[in-house]
Order: C-alpha cells, then structure tokens, then sequence
C-alpha cells in the first residue's frame, strides 16, 4: 500500500501481476499506470486524469473513492464497497463490471462495457451504460437517472428497477422478487417467478411463465402483448388497495390458468 501522492504526475508500473493498494489518503493520479498487475482502492480517495492508465489487471474498490476522467485499460471491475465513478467514457469496452455489498457506481457520462453482474449495491449516475454482452442482477439495485443499455440477455433474480433497462436483450424474472419503479423496454420480459411493480412503466412484450405480477403501489401496465405459457398457471393482482391496470396491445392467454387477487383490471 501507498501513502498521499496528491498531484503526482509521474509514471506507476505495477508488474508480475502484483496488486497497487491505495489506502488512507488522497491520490491524483495524471500519469500513465502501466504492467499487467492491478489496482485496489481501499480506504482512500483517488482520482485518474491526465494520461490514460494502460495496466491490464484488476480494478477493484474495497471502501473509499474511486473516479476515473481517464480511461482505463483494465477490463476486470469489481466494486464492493466506496464508489467508483467513471466519466468521459472512461471504462474499457471489453469491462466486466461486478457489483456487490455496498459497492456504487456512477456512470456519469455514456459509457460501454462488455457484462455487468450485480448482487448488491447500487448502478447509477445520469447517463447510459451501453452493455454489449449479459446484465445479471440477484440483489441491489439499478437507480433512478441511469439508462442500461443491454444487447445480451438480462436476468433478474432479487433487486430493484428505479432507473431504465432497455435494449434488445431479452429480460428474464427468474428467480426470487424484482422490484420495478423504473423501466423495462426493448427486448420482450418473462416472468417466471416474482415482478412486483409501483408506478414505473413496462413497455416490452410480456409472458407470464409460472410467474407473479403483482402490484405493490398504483400501477399501469401497457406492454406490447401480453401472454402466457404454454401448460402453466400464472397470477395476476395488487395488495394494500393498490390498482393494477393492463392495456395491452394484444392477448394470448390461450388454454392456460391466469389467477388474479386484488383491484386487477384489464383496460
């Protein structure tokens, strides 16, 4: 680990796959950082600019604060804890972002990055991170303000929708409870666990596949179509005197069993 290097504008190596911690301190780093080992932030508070950072190993946050106006080369992202925040389209485009515990991002400039997995902690920022690959959440959440753009699949199994999930991805609910209070568009969703919804907008092709929708505030729903499954049973409804409305381009619901409890209607 490293004391204060407050304006140092000289050149860091990091080699032999060796790992840089950055602890207590304040670090503003303009030089370039280079070798194939990575860099740890924990506990302090850096900042990258001036030349880009070519090294090729991990870049992980543990506590502390990280904020990139200079691109990376690294491509391996983990964020724990503290915050990481990226500008000026600082991320690799081969990044795969990983965030857990209490880790935050901010994307606060357009960015691109290759994969993003979340079971814990919070994606957001006010700009769109362009995903080429996955999205996978099993906790945390997508905040109000942040567009995801994901072209791979997005499976969802236990967090909270506030900001916008789109792109042409296909979206599963596959496991456990997502909340949505954002929104979910582009590529068609399908439920086959829980989606509870307050307010927030659905504007996909929707199947009910042995799934629960459920409306825990006042909510419409207008996806494109709305279907079930072949061969399962399927719930439809609202708790606490809440309304869930569904308008619906078109319905399939064919031989298949639709359950609904509660103020649920169908416009």
């Amino acid at each position: 680990s490293v004391g204060t290097l407050f304006g140092f504008f000289g050149d860091i190596e990091v080699d032999n796959t060796a790992n840089l911690t950055l602890t207590t301190g304040t670090y503003d780093i303009g030089g370039t950082i280079t070798g194939d080992g990575g860099i740890t932030v924990d506990g302090a508070t850096v900042q990258f600019n001036g030349a880009d950072k070519a090294y090729t190993g991990e870049t992980n946050v543990v506590s502390g604060g990280l904020t990139l106006t200079s691109g990376i080369a690294s491509t391996d992202v983990n964020v724990s804890g503290g915050s990481l925040t990226a500008t000026n389209g600082a991320l690799a485009a081969g990044t795969a972002l990983d965030i857990s515990g209490t880790g935050s991002v901010n994307i606060d400039d357009d960015d691109t990055g290759a994969s993003v997995t979340q079971s814990g902690g919070t994606l957001g920022g006010d700009s769109t991170l362009t995903v080429t690959g996955a999205l996978g959440q099993s906790g945390g959440g997508v905040a109000s303000g942040v567009t995801g753009n994901v072209a791979g699949a997005k499976a969802l199994g236990g967090g909270t929708i506030a900001g916008t999930l789109g792109g042409a991805g296909l979206t599963t609910v596959q496991t456990g409870t997502t909340l949505l209070t954002g929104t979910i568009n582009g590529g068609a969703v399908t439920v086959t666990s829980t989606l509870n919804v307050d307010g927030g907008s659905l504007g996909a092709n929707l199947t009910l596949s042995g799934g629960e929708l459920t409306a825990v505030g006042g909510s419409t729903r207008s996806p494109g179509s709305l279907a079930l499954a072949s061969g399962t049973s399927n719930t439809i409804g609202a708790v606490n005197g809440e309304t869930l409305t569904l308008a619906p381009g078109a319905l399939n619901f064919g031989a298949n069993t639709l359950t609904t409890f509660g103020s649920a209607t169908n416009d």
